[in-house]
């Protein structure tokens, strides 16, 4: 095959990540905006990290196993940006290299690309809380009185006293890629038209989470203000659109998209308000090993074979 060929190859086979890696980057961007170069090296950090254990299960293939594998894979990327994303400004490198490792070596162990079952940077992120979750909580850096992000009001069950233009520009703290509600909706649009993702998983998702908002809202408050908390602040909106919609977390079938969106969205708000948790990243891990069970309560039957009623229906005949 020829130089140029093999080129277009690996272009082609690496659009999604270069289209995913597109839409992350105002978000990293601004990640740097507000928490300084710190930023930059902890999602360099991971970089590196996942860059080396991909490079070493190549290796490995290769001369060891002798079985071929793609090298030029930008998956890393993803999760390695995915999962510093995650996360906030203040993790410590060990915890976050940890992360990092645990969730590559789950990804390369299950047979690599495509073969794993769970989301290598959801799995990374869910064994950094339940190991290090003081790593997982945001140490404030704005100087104002609530001292906190729109999130730490929501777990008290209570109204943001930030502004809803500054939840949705960034202003306010929390972690590194969930900070700037506005460049994630950009970045789902870009992602929704160029065709990476699909459109039912996400907008259910934030349905979903608007419709319980309201409904188990405190009495005589803002509606509107407090369900802006929900979906502006903490990780829902950055996991509807990064995480629910990845092909290995999300279902395959239309209506299984659909419910996959609602129980996301619902579940989410109801530990916050009730348990007073941020389980978002947790609970999208543990609902994407469900989605093969969604997928089969919505699958067409073949044309002019049984359905599941018709067949036992007969069976009992």
């Amino acid at each position: 095959m020829k130089i140029s060929e093999k080129i277009t190859s690996i272009a082609i086979r690496n659009r999604r990540y270069f289209l995913v890696l597109a839409a992350l980057t105002p978000i990293v961007i601004w990640s740097y905006v507000i928490y300084g170069a710190r930023a930059l090296r902890l999602e360099g950090t991971a970089l590196g990290v996942c860059l080396g254990i991909h490079l070493l299960s190549w290796l490995l293939s290769k001369f060891v196993f002798k079985r071929e594998k793609m090298l030029f894979d930008l998956s890393f990327a993803i999760t390695a940006l995915l999962l510093s994303l995650s996360l906030p400004w203040n993790v410590r490198y060990p915890v976050l290299i940890g992360g990092c490792a645990v969730g590559m070596v789950m990804r390369e162990l299950f047979g690599g690309l495509g073969k794993n079952p769970l989301n290598p940077a959801l799995f990374g992120r869910a064994f950094i809380e339940i190991f290090f979750s003081e790593q997982t909580r945001v140490i404030p850096t704005f100087d104002r009185a609530t001292q906190g992000s729109a999130l730490s009001a929501i777990l008290r069950n209570e109204i943001p006293e930030l502004d809803m233009s500054e939840m949705l520009l960034g202003r306010m703290d929390g972690n590194l890629g969930e900070i700037s509600a506005l460049l994630i909706i950009i970045s789902a649009l870009f992602l929704i038209f160029s065709k990476v993702i699909t459109w039912q998983t996400p907008v259910f998702v934030l349905l979903s989470a608007t419709v319980v908002s309201v409904l188990l809202a405190p009495e005589s408050i803002s509606y509107l203000h407090y369900t802006a908390g929900h979906l502006l602040g903490g990780g829902l909106l950055f996991c509807s659109v990064f995480f629910c919609t990845d092909p290995v977390t999300t279902p395959r079938t239309f209506s299984g998209r659909i419910l996959f969106g609602v129980l996301c969205g619902a579940i989410a708000v109801v530990s916050r308000i009730y348990l007073s948790y941020e389980c978002v990243y947790l609970l999208i891990l543990l609902m994407g090993l469900w989605s093969p069970f969604i997928d089969r309560m919505f699958r067409p039957g073949v044309f002019g074979g049984l359905t599941h009623k018709t067949a036992k229906t007969e069976a009992k005949g």
